[in-house]
């Protein structure tokens, strides 16, 4: 029982993320919403050559600061 319990911590322990890696994510995470949102796209598929979705990252890249 007390081998499940402390497993059980050592695993949220692990879970927590620091204030700076959390905003990392939410910034990326906005920053690929955009890009789905700048690009073309056919159900789960993105379409674009290397142009268009260089274009599309500097739309996109003000996303990415802390908002």
């Amino acid at each position: 029982m007390r081998s499940i319990v402390i497993f059980s911590l050592l695993m949220l322990a692990g879970c927590a993320s620091s204030p700076e890696q959390a905003a990392h994510e939410a910034a990326t995470d906005r920053f690929e919403t955009c890009m789905d949102n700048t690009l073309a796209s056919f159900g789960p598929f993105r379409f674009g050559t290397q142009e268009s979705r260089l274009k599309a990252a500097e739309i996109c890249r003000d996303v990415m600061k802390t908002q």
